[in-house]
């Protein structure tokens, strides 16, 4: 969005007089959509509304970043950037955000532009900038302007909260063998931030990317014959969901500035209760929700799923169940809302990152997958049995997810196996040889998917660019078609319903894979694949 509607939506928002309340009351996730929409830059005045805790976890989430391999990684940089926010409401609001946001993790961001030493330690004396007793250098020049008002600001409007963290700084400088050295222990620093967040994150009912990917990688390379026989949940899955159940059994007994895990997006109040609503309140959902940045109970707005022949079995039996057996009912949804943040944090889709509304579709179509799935292959002595043993105990839909999971999970192989046919077969090889690049780059993408004799892929990176590539060569829609089977969340084409019509533009449209019949349509059409 350019600068000028940007802004014009933070001027709407402004007018609003229940935006202090309103503000207050947005879950991390949601206030997190709000500044990617408004940018940073237009951000300030709203971010002067947020509690101290939502700032905290706000800041944090920016602060640590996916890597290629769903590894979170801290990124310094961008607490300067949120600096530079609150800087604007002055210097004493920029030093009570930093000090709200913790030691640790000041400390870490301030780690690679500066060291601190004890001037009374070395026997020092006024050669660098001096705070109290410490003496601070820049390490690196990069961003040593924006370091030193940083610091100005922080001891000037914190002092305690500034002493505590050139301390820290101070005493994680590693030492070399003259006893004094001039760079600090990142390790650490890292190690410390990293404990911590991981903590707080899993108290407040996250699920670490770590988790996530551990549990996605056991249910895609597990054996379908041990999901089928699991009767109980593993350790990750019972861990969480005991303690989303162990906190909705108990209320906080202080309501200020409280976060929960509720799937509601005005989960965190000032006060006892979350203001009362009104049609002014309801004007900013509304506006919030146009854009796509408000998503409202993704979990429970689709109990019932859409009306119609199209409404998947689950949905159905979920519908029924939330009248019939509520507390049973409320467990399976436990279990989606896990589920889904495993897919949040845990893996890609279609090129982009899962958000909450996705990832809860994803869950539903997957788990109706695995359900249809046993239906079709398990000797249960009546379908009421074998929907029973997923809706009534556990496993529950943890149990039907890791089966539809695994069943999508060789798609990737599958269509690497048919390409790898009609590319090595006569009219593959003849298509490809004016094209030397094309082939050199498809025997690169091939060698690093390194399908192995069991089936598996060794890797789908860079498949994406790939499937691009062979589109100058073979027709457009199929090689669309391999792109999105090869994907971490594999999906179903469009273009591949029973009902598609032929067209001579390529439908890069997709849907989740809900049903056997969907598997049985993908498997047939990667059979009788031929590129031309």
């Amino acid at each position: 969005m350019a600068r000028g509607p940007r802004r014009a939506l933070v001027e709407t928002l402004l007018s609003n007089p229940r935006l202090p309340a309103y503000i207050a009351n947005l879950d991390s996730r949601t206030l997190a959509r709000l500044v990617d929409e408004v940018g940073k830059e237009d951000a300030g005045e709203l971010m002067a509304l947020v509690t101290p805790s939502q700032m905290r976890e706000l800041v944090e989430t920016d602060l640590w970043q996916l890597n290629e391999a769903r590894e979170e990684v801290f990124d310094p940089e961008r607490l300067f950037e949120w600096v530079a926010i609150w800087r604007e409401q002055g210097g004493s609001f920029m030093a009570e955000k930093l000090a709200g946001l913790g030691e640790e993790i000041v400390s870490r961001a301030l780690v690679p532009y500066i060291v601190v030493v004890d001037m009374e330690e070395i026997g020092i004396a006024g050669a660098f900038e001096s705070y109290g007793h410490h003496a601070v250098m820049p390490q690196s020049e990069d961003n040593w302007p924006e370091v030193q008002d940083l610091l100005v600001e922080l001891w000037s409007g914190e002092p305690e909260f500034a002493e505590r963290v050139l301390a820290r700084l101070c005493a994680h400088r590693s030492i070399g063998v003259d006893g004094i050295s001039l760079t600090n222990d990142d390790d650490l620093l890292d190690r410390d931030v990293s404990w911590t967040r991981q903590d707080e994150r899993q108290r407040k009912g996250y699920v670490t990317p770590l988790d996530s990917t551990l549990f996605l990688g056991t249910a895609r390379e597990a054996s379908i014959d041990d999901l089928l026989i699991r009767a109980v949940y593993d350790d990750g899955s019972r861990r969480y969901l005991r303690r989303l159940q162990a906190e909705r059994e108990q209320p906080p007994t202080d309501g200020k500035d409280r976060a929960t895990t509720s799937t509601d997006p005005h989960l965190e109040t000032r006060g006892d209760e979350v203001p009362a609503r009104d049609e002014v309140w309801d004007e900013l959902d509304s506006l919030l929700e146009s854009r796509h940045i408000l998503v409202r109970a993704p979990v429970q707005a689709r109990l019932a799923g859409p009306a119609g022949p199209t409404q998947n079995r689950l949905r159905k039996l979920l519908a029924a169940l939330a009248s019939d057996s509520p507390l049973v009912c409320q467990a399976r949804l436990d279990e989606i809302v896990y589920l889904s943040n495993v897919l949040v944090s845990g893996t890609d889709v279609q090129g982009g990152r899962f958000v909450e509304e996705e990832a809860a579709k994803a869950v539903y179509a997957t788990c109706n997958l695995g359900i249809d799935f046993c239906l079709v292959e398990e000797p249960f002595d009546s379908e009421d049995a074998m929907v029973d043993s997923f809706l009534r105990e556990e496993p529950g839909l943890v149990k039907a997810f890791e089966i539809g999971y695994h069943l999508i999970g060789q798609l990737p192989a599958k269509a690497i196996a048919a390409l790898a046919r009609e590319v090595t077969g006569p009219s593959g090889r003849r298509l490809l040889r004016g094209h030397p690049w094309v082939q050199e780059q498809l025997g690169r993408a091939l060698g690093q998917a390194g399908l192995t004799q069991g089936g598996q892929l060794t890797s789908i990176a860079g498949l994406a660019d790939l499937f691009e590539t062979l589109a100058l060569v073979f027709d457009h829609q199929d090689c669309t078609r391999l792109r999105i089977l090869c994907d971490p969340y594999p999906c179903f084409p469009r273009s591949l319903e029973a009902d598609a019509a032929a067209s001579l533009r390529v439908d890069t449209r997709k849907r989740y894979i809900e049903d056997t019949s969907d598997l049985r349509r993908l498997l047939g059409w990667l059979d009788a694949l031929v590129l031309q």
